[in-house]
This record gives structure tokens, sequence and C-alpha cells, in this order.
């Protein structure tokens, strides 16, 4: 009963009819039962029912069902994290499933090899791509981008919630104009040549920076806290 309230408000909020609906339930159901899959139908629909709620694109979630299905197995996640983060993909641009599905595969990989978990980035990740899109980042390559540097701050850091907040903190001092001027002095390109003479501040890719801004200060981390405050500092604290 109480699934069928959620399609019926569902279908209400996506303006779709019963007919569709029956077959958006029958998909999730099966999906769910799939072998490479077998998880909570519920789940499934929890993420369907995020990505509406924050984009309004039914549609983008009908394609990706299998994508959330395979998410939530592989990785334990709750379907509602799941579907938050695949709702600020859709919002990079990263719509067609097929390249969904590669994005998340670059990025459970990336979590294999370092530190900070899918799982991880699917509950924290709506405020990490969020702050990154803020500076322009958009497309599958800035997600990778992102996800190597939340990697190397991970490391450094005593927890995925820590590294998070760091990732926050050293975005706001890119987006400080006093900051990004005192980066410029020392040799630091902190936006995108190309777009900045479009009239539009880019950042360039964050761990391409980071490791600039490493390299800049010859590996003394100390040097930055004349930039960086606290929390942004520990970003660098595995980047020597």
């Amino acid at each position: 009963t109480q699934m069928e309230e959620r399609f019926t408000r569902l279908g209400i909020q996506a303006n779709k009819s019963e007919e569709e609906m029956e077959g958006l339930r029958r998909t999730i159901f099966e999906t769910a039962r799939a072998p490479d899959i077998r998880v909570d139908p519920s789940q499934i629909t929890s993420a369907i029912e995020s990505i509406v709620e924050k984009t309004g694109d039914l549609e983008f979630a009908q394609e990706n069902i299998r994508n959330i299905g395979l998410a939530i197995s592989a990785t334990g996640a709750a379907g509602q994290n799941i579907g938050e983060i695949m709702a600020e993909f859709q919002k990079m641009g990263i719509k067609d499933s097929s390249e969904v599905i590669r994005v998340l595969d670059t990025l459970n990989q990336q979590g294999k090899e370092g530190a900070f978990t899918l799982q991880n980035l699917a509950s924290l990740g709506p405020r990490v791509v969020t702050a990154y899109t803020a500076m322009g980042r958009e497309g599958a390559g800035a997600i990778k981008e992102m996800g190597a540097a939340l990697q190397v701050i991970r490391m450094g850091t005593g927890s995925s919630e820590q590294a998070a907040t760091a990732f926050e903190a050293l975005l706001r001092t890119l987006q400080n104009a006093d900051k990004v001027k005192s980066l410029q002095a020392g040799g630091i390109q902190v936006f995108d040549p190309a777009e900045l003479e479009k009239g539009r501040q880019v950042l360039r890719p964050i761990n391409e920076l980071m490791v600039e801004i490493i390299q800049a200060v010859d590996g003394q981390t100390t040097r930055l806290s004349t930039i960086f405050d606290a929390e942004a500092m520990r970003s660098f604290n595995a980047a020597r």
C-alpha cells in the first residue's frame, strides 16, 4: 500500500498517467529482481523520487533504472543517496545512460584504488558536486577530476566527511578574489584562460591546481597558511 501511494504521488509530481506509472512500477520490480542486481525495489523507487524531486526529470530517471539498481547493489548505498548523486550528474549535463554508467564505474574504480568510496560519494556527493559545479566545471571529465582530488584529500584526513568539508573549504578559497590574486601572483593560473576570454570564470581542473599549488611552495604546505584556512589546508595533507 505504501508503494502504491508513493507511485501515485510520483505520477502526480511528474504529470504521468496511471498506465505510465504502472509501466514504471513493473520495470522497477523487474530490474530489482535481475540476477546481477537483486535489491529492494523500494530503494530504486527512492532513487527515482530523489531525481524527480531535484530535477523534475522522470525520463532521465527511467532511462537509468538499471544504472540505479547496479549502483545500489555495488555500493550498498541507500537509494535516496544514489538518486541525489545521479541528479547532480544530470545537472552537469551527464544524461545519457551509457555515460552515467561510465562515470559510476570511474568513481567506483577510483574509490577502490583510494579511500573515498562510491558509497561515500553517494552520501556526501551532492555537497561536493554542487560546490564544484558552482565553479563552472561540468561533464564527465569534471566528475573524474573531482573524484581524483577527493581521493588525495581523503588520504590526508580522518574521514570522508572531513575530506568533503576540506574540499568545500578549498573551493571557497578559490572563490575569494583576494586569495585568487595571491595565487596568481605566485604563478598559479586559477581560471581557464580560454573561458576568461569569453567572459566566463571557469576553474581549471582542481586536481591539476592542487599539484601546481604544492609545487609552487616546494611541498612546504605551511607556506599555504597565508592563503588557505585550517579547513582548506587539510586538502593538502597528503598532496606532497
